[in-house]
């Protein structure tokens, strides 16, 4: 244990896994419930004593926000309540690629540079990108069951009204942010989920946290209060296959901004029922 001396003041932690709705939940969630001078960001992950000595951590601060792995504040504020949204680690990984190339002329690092420059395609990609970055990284030394919240990015307007509820938050304006800007994005993920040979390399290289992912699911289903996962599974799909019939998958129509209160039924991913069969997550 260290010999830091942190404020006591923090009282939710949220690790934001990139790619996972974490902007949203983090620049227009939190700031509805917390004053700006509450909220820390912490997205060049520094160490501790470095945010204490820059007065970055200070008694003013009650919710910690960003990307960094959950156990770097789990010693010092147990009391805490962690957050973590996931997502399925194929829709994550496509993501990701192709939000790179919505990059083009400010890259991230030299790995960025070098897929963009090269046109690295995204079986190369998925083989070369840091696997299982949710075990090895944001997770890692943790149990699911020590956050006091996992939401699920494919359910993420359903989960974010179950957190509202249980922390006793009032109703929220959400506005998705940080959508995928690559052109024809659903086309192309449409497209890569048809490769069942890159879709199973994907599993592969991300075997951890496709294991993670279903335990997450069960969590939701537990949480839920559905009587098993195939229920769950059947629930997505109908939400699936009702939004597909009134907007198709090459041109899915963005939500506009909506007031989320206690009424707010649940939002799956369109692609949700190819998901489900491609990764065989059902027990």
């Amino acid at each position: 244990m260290s010999n830091l001396s942190v404020p006591s003041s923090v009282e939710l932690i949220s690790v934001h896994i990139p790619k996972t709705a974490g902007s949203t939940f983090g620049y227009m969630v939190l700031p509805q419930i917390y004053p700006p001078n509450q909220i820390l960001y912490d997205y060049e992950n520094l160490p501790i004593k470095t945010l204490l000595q820059k007065g970055q951590l200070t008694e003013e601060i009650r919710v910690i926000h960003g990307h960094f792995p959950a156990k770097k504040y789990r010693e010092y504020y147990k009391n805490a309540k962690m957050v973590i949204w996931l997502r399925n680690p194929i829709l994550l990984l496509i993501s990701a690629y192709y939000f790179w190339f919505s990059f083009k002329d400010n890259f991230f690092s030299e790995q960025h540079r070098y897929v963009v420059e090269n046109k690295v395609n995204l079986a190369e990609f998925s083989e070369n990108a840091p696997g299982n970055v949710l075990s090895n990284y944001y997770a890692k030394g943790m149990k699911l069951t020590d956050f006091y919240f996992v939401g699920i990015q494919e359910f993420f307007r359903d989960d974010l009204n179950d957190i509202k509820n249980n922390l006793g938050w009032p109703p929220l304006k959400v506005l998705s942010s940080n959508r995928n800007s690559y052109d024809n994005y659903q086309d192309k993920v449409m497209d890569t989920l048809k490769n069942q040979s890159l879709i199973d390399k994907i599993v592969a290289f991300n075997s951890a946290d496709m294991k993670l992912y279903k335990e997450a699911l069960h969590l939701r289903y537990q949480r839920k209060g559905l009587s098993n996962f195939i229920e769950m599974y059947e629930q997505s799909l109908k939400e699936s296959q009702s939004r597909l019939s009134s907007n198709s998958c090459q041109k899915p129509k963005l939500n506009k901004c909506s007031s989320l209160g206690s009424g707010q039924g649940g939002q799956s991913s369109i692609c949700n029922e190819v998901l489900f069969h491609s990764t065989d997550l059902r027990p």
